[in-house]
């Protein structure tokens, strides 16, 4: 299945990208260009200064490659300024000699030494994929997997159908394969060839260059560069420079309006005429020279004009149109030269979309939405001279997220050459929401554009608190409310929970400002509002206020929960963490509970012995909980005559069992946390 990358962005300039071309397309913007008369140089010396067989000029997807002594050169603006692309694992002896680009990112260059490097980032990067006997020529066949490569003098053309990982020969023509030409879908056309001094024939393959067919038509030996119309491969045209003195000792254009059963020579110069280099467009057929520029048919070969320009050496491919007007060609110092008007000799209504410029963006990836956005809508623009008008009998959304994507509106049912569909975008989750949007044509090809919206990443934000020790009886605690993880300030409720124990004076912000909800406080809880005008961001927000006894040697438990956030956005924004909890630890000590009691209620505990006197056997309460405490007996010369822990709870009566003790008056000294009581106690036996 052969693949299409078509892509542009709303608002913007047209944005086209091609994977493939089984229609043959061409695309571009339409500029209206000044008439120059003469050609302008743009580069100077950039190539170096070129021999045979050495240097290649192309132009794919908007961008322009030149490539000659051990370089590669970029420009993506027709030529104005050029970026070094060079691989930088060329050898001191590898030339350029052809260069094939699929798009503006992934392209192949072969050297005279037989090496084919591949780039898959626009030449950033490139590595070796394949090592031939002597590499002249290079292509892509419908997709970046398929890659044909000819060599010679071999005469041998290897396939790889897995983008370059393995290779194989299913086909040894034998002699020369100076070049390799890409028809649509899976075909190729190639120049084959006996050497020394044999015919050459076209080659044909439709099934990227498992099998082959040889046309019966016969040109002449020495042949480096040939052309093919993809729309109607009928059409070829070859320019025998005749660098070597062989047969009829004549460079000669060769033209076929049969796909290569037969030929005409169109004209014919004695030997080192023509440099071998052709270029197509739409409406034209350029060929250089090696001493009299470029020359020019409007006619498919009829009749040719000169239209100035480089002359360039024997066995180069320096010359390349970027449309029917706009056309680039070296010299043999290596400075590329440039014409906008086709040597001052324009020519007229040429189709706004002859170009093989292609944009190669993506839908969508200027775009982070969260799901709660307005969808993102994006036109698709489809423009191009097509061979033909297919029908269109499917279009859909593929990927891991395609339901983030929606067809608002689609392509019509057949591909008109100026078609567009308009697509949305919002996003389920978060990162990279990858989708396709597919249009199926009638013979089953496909023309894929990426969708790559980004879903913002959800937030995690959390309320956070501290604990308090508080060292007086009685003192406050001011519990710290803090909500961690806001990019932005905004309105926030929180429920607060609290040990009733605690006498609970409010929560407040940092300036005073109340954050209870009037109405919305019971004991032990109350709902707190902080608004966006008090929100401190990732520090203390405000304070919750109490005032705390103690209770033993319990510490109290304060929690912030149930965080809600006011904005409508917030769903699908924010993820919110669990409570946080505060434990206020109150004073621990001596006396410190018969303190509390005192301060709180105004009260000592009061210890009572029912009966007193007794025979052995009393009963001792206290009026307050004193909780554990140690009793000891002793006499009233301060004989210690036992020991034991008793816990007392207010009320309730503590059983004594003295039987053992004589007949006498005794005291009980009961030490608690920090105080001590003596009652006398008398035992009559």
């Amino acid at each position: 299945m052969i693949t299409f990358r078509v892509v542009s962005n709303i608002g913007i300039a047209i944005r086209a990208r091609a994977t493939a071309m089984p229609f043959f397309f061409f695309f571009s913007l339409f500029i209206s260009f000044p008439l120059y008369a003469q050609w302008t140089a743009i580069a100077p010396s950039l190539l170096g200064v070129q021999g045979i067989e050495t240097g290649a000029i192309t132009h794919k997807s908007g961008i322009t490659w030149a490539g000659s002594l051990k370089s590669v050169f970029m420009s993506p603006d027709s030529g104005i300024t050029w970026l070094d692309r060079s691989p930088q694992i060329l050898s001191k002896t590898d030339n350029i000699d052809d260069i094939f680009f699929f798009d503006n990112k992934t392209g192949l260059v072969c050297t005279n030494l037989g090496s084919v490097f591949r780039t898959d980032d626009q030449g950033l990067n490139w590595r070796e994929i394949h090592r031939a006997q002597y590499a002249y020529s290079v292509a892509f066949l419908g997709s970046t997997d398929n890659i044909i490569v000819t060599s010679g003098p071999g005469g041998t053309i290897e396939v790889s159908l897995d983008g370059g990982i393995t290779w194989q020969q299913p086909y040894t023509p034998g002699g020369g394969v100076p070049q390799v030409r890409p028809l649509l879908g899976g075909g190729a056309m190639v120049l084959a060839g006996i050497l020394p001094g044999g015919q050459y024939h076209i080659l044909r393959t439709n099934d990227y260059g498992i099998t082959w067919q040889q046309m019966p038509g016969v040109t002449d030996f020495d042949t480096y560069s040939f052309d093919v119309n993809p729309c109607d491969p009928r059409f070829i045209y070859i320019a025998n420079e005749k660098g070597t003195i062989s047969g009829n000792n004549q460079s000669i254009l060769f033209t076929s309006n049969d796909a290569g059963n037969s030929w005409t020579k169109s004209q014919s110069f004695p030997r080192l005429y023509y440099s071998g280099s052709v270029a197509l467009t739409t409406k034209a057929v350029l060929v250089q020279t090696v001493n009299n520029g470029i020359q020019r048919s409007t006619d498919q070969g009829a009749s040719w004009k000169g239209i100035g320009g480089p002359s360039a050496t024997w066995d180069t491919r320096l010359l390349c149109a970027i449309n029917s007007n706009i056309i680039l060609a070296a010299d043999n110092n290596g400075t590329i030269w440039r014409t906008k008007n086709s040597g001052g000799d324009s020519i007229l209504n040429i189709s706004p979309f002859e170009s093989l410029s292609l944009n190669p963006d993506e839908l969508f990836t200027t775009d982070t939405l969260v799901s709660c956005d307005s969808p993102v809508v994006d036109i698709f623009h489809l423009r191009g001279i097509l061979c033909s008008y297919p029908k269109i009998i499917g279009q859909k959304i593929t990927g891991v997220d395609s339901l983030d994507y929606r067809i608002v509106q689609p392509v019509g049912d057949s591909l008109s050459g100026n078609d567009s569909a308009f697509i949305s975008f919002r996003p389920r989750g978060s990162g990279a929401q990858s989708g396709e949007y597919i249009i199926t044509l009638e013979d089953s090809t496909q023309i894929s554009v990426p969708l790559k919206g980004f879903g913002k990443n959800i937030i995690f934000v959390q309320p956070m608190t501290a604990d308090i020790a508080v060292d007086t009886i009685g003192g406050y605690a001011q519990v710290p409310l803090r909500f961690s993880g806001f990019p932005q300030k905004e309105d926030l409720e929180v429920v607060l929970h609290y040990d009733t124990r605690m006498i609970y004076n409010g929560s407040n912000s940092i300036l005073g400002a109340s954050f209870d909800l009037p109405g919305e406080s019971w004991q032990g809880r109350s709902k707190i509002r902080i608004p966006k005008s008090e929100l401190q961001l990732d520090t203390i927000s405000g304070l919750a206020i109490f005032t705390v006894f103690p209770n033993g040697t319990d510490c109290f438990k304060v929690s912030l929960d149930s965080m809600n956030i006011l904005s409508l956005f917030a769903p699908c924004t924010y993820s919110i963490g669990g409570p946080a909890t505060a434990m206020i630890c109150p004073l621990k000590g001596c006396g410190v509970m018969t303190l509390t009691n005192y301060l709180r209620h105004g009260t000592l505990p009061q210890l009572s012995i029912i009966p007193n006197p007794n025979q052995g056997t009393a009963f001792i309460t206290s009026s307050e909980t004193l909780g554990y405490a140690t009793v000891e007996i002793i006499d009233i010369l301060g004989r210690i005559y036992g020991v034991r822990n008793i816990s007392f709870q207010k009320g309730m009566p503590v059983t004594l069992e003295l039987d053992n003790l004589r007949s006498g008056s005794y005291y009980l000294n009961i030490r608690t946390a920090g105080s001590l009581y003596q009652v006398p106690i008398a035992i009559i036996h």
